[in-house]
């Protein structure tokens, strides 16, 4: 999907094929928006299965799939086996981790590496704790930047302030730790800096770090508000024991449910100050907030959560009754897979009535899980694909075309459009315009045979030399005779 996936994807390949470990491109030309550990991921991956999507999206996959064991494990060991099953359904049927365990981008390996960090650091003090605290923050560090120190070392600084816990102290600021977090990170930044010089510092710190949160960034803002939205969309529908879990982490302060709710705390209100805003940036805050939901096993015998399960259910009943009428009105066919969420949603409110007098809690939970399951599913194998053919499907079949069509080191020209697909599936390289007056610039270049870009700018292209070839779903592709 464009955008963030085909860029990493296409990065990733780039440096397949220079063999330069150390400064990732993307179209040839320097790219500093992130640090390079993705980019080795997704180099290794590739050699292992080839340059595709599976191969690009894997490194997130097992992410995911450590992830969750250590949050289920960790759980285990500190408040009961019970809890820890209640949470790793929380974390595993839930929208966040459906959507980032399977895409191609950094935040499921950052959320791994920051979780790992903290769960270190609260273990305890001993020569492990303090080296995988320090390690695995130089890790988070090379995976997005300087949010791989501020949130290890954020929380757990302001967790011993309020806890008055000063012993652990020695595991923020362990020689050994300090040692080991400068050996595993800093060789990249190094070389980089030798590389680059001030072009890097300027890029990678002050643009990508401090103007992305100081500034709007590629139109992407939000109200203040935005990261409380979109952390209970993301955790649906265990978000509606969210703010009783909130609060009881409050109560219990000096608890693993208290360290939980600072982390939580900590990294959404980071980022709704911040200016530029994504769903994917507060992903870090989705292991604190299954930890504290993990204390809430009990309140699904509460009849106000089967109340407003019910609800829920009895909503998306509704929407799926009425949407494929709605999709078809907008041009969008085949979607009367919409109709089985009907199913899955009326075996919930089953389970939901058989709990009153009958069913226990693990029948219960197993019961839901069970549901979100089939719900997930059904996303994965009709939801996914047809978002992906509406979104993607002519690009796709354009950029095959370039392909079997552009001579080998040709290149393909875009206007007005960022798609970076094109650039993965075309093996291609892209000369890009914004404006006419740039396309009247580039076009100069001959060898610029084919052309792509949105079905409204068509007259543009077609005054420019340009023969249509064919269109589909807002984009066209075009031919110099």
């Amino acid at each position: 999907f464009d955008v963030d996936e085909a860029v990493f994807a296409q990065a990733s390949k780039e440096m397949l094929n220079s063999g330069d470990w150390i400064n990732p491109t993307y179209n040839g030309v320097n790219r500093y928006d992130k640090p390079i550990f993705i980019y080795w991921l997704m180099v290794l991956s590739y050699k292992l299965f080839g340059v595709n999507e599976f191969a690009a999206r894997l490194p997130s996959v097992i992410a995911a799939w450590s992830l969750a064991n250590c949050l289920f494990f960790f759980l285990k060991r500190y408040v009961s086996i019970e809890k820890a099953l209640f949470a790793l359904i929380c974390l595993v049927f839930s929208p966040y981790y459906f959507i980032y365990s399977r895409a191609a981008v950094t935040d499921m390996t950052l959320t791994l590496f920051i979780t790992l960090s903290l769960l270190c650091f609260y273990s305890g003090s001993a020569l492990r704790h303090k080296a995988g605290f320090h390690v695995f923050a130089a890790l988070a560090f090379l995976t997005k930047g300087l949010i791989g120190i501020v949130f290890p070392f954020g929380v757990a600084l302001m967790y011993i302030m309020l806890s008055r816990q000063w012993q652990r102290l020695g595991v923020v600021f362990s020689p050994i730790g300090i040692v080991l977090f400068l050996i595993v990170s800093a060789p990249w930044y190094i070389a980089q800096y030798q590389r680059n010089g001030m072009e890097f510092i300027e890029q990678f710190f002050l643009k990508h770090h401090f103007q992305r949160y100081t500034d709007v960034i590629s139109g992407h803002h939000g109200p203040f508000y935005y990261y409380l939205i979109a952390l209970f969309a993301g955790l649906l529908p265990w978000a509606l024991l969210l703010p009783s879990a909130v609060i009881k982490g409050w109560k219990q302060r000096d608890s693993l449910y208290g360290f939980a709710l600072l982390w939580l705390v900590f990294v959404v209100f980071f980022f709704s100050f911040s200016t530029t805003k994504l769903p994917n940036y507060i992903l870090p805050s989705i292991p604190a907030a299954v930890i504290l939901l993990s204390s809430m096993v009990e309140e699904l015998k509460g009849l106000w959560f089967k109340v407003a399960l019910s609800l829920s259910s009895v909503l998306l009943i509704i929407l799926a009754a009425i949407a494929p009428k709605l999709l078809e009105a907008y041009g969008i066919t085949d979607v009367h897979w919409v109709y089985w969420i009907i199913p899955i949603n009326m075996l919930t409110l089953i389970l939901i009535g058989l709990s009153i007098k009958r069913l226990n809690n693990n029948m219960m939970l197993g019961g839901l899980a069970f549901a979100m399951f089939l719900l997930l599913l059904l996303i994965a194998l009709k939801g996914i694909p047809l978002v992906g053919e509406r979104l993607q499907g002519s690009l796709y079949r354009f950029s095959i075309y370039v392909k079997d069509n552009l001579a080998e080191g040709d290149r393909v020209f875009t206007y007005k459009i960022n798609q970076p697909s094109i650039l993965f599936y075309s093996d291609r390289r892209i000369v890009r315009a914004g404006s006419i007056r740039e396309a009247e610039e580039v076009l100069r270049d001959r060898s610029l045979k084919l052309a792509i870009t949105r079905e409204k700018y068509t007259d543009e292209v077609v005054q420019r030399g340009f023969n249509l070839v064919e269109r589909g779903q807002g984009y066209a592709l075009f031919k110099r005779p």
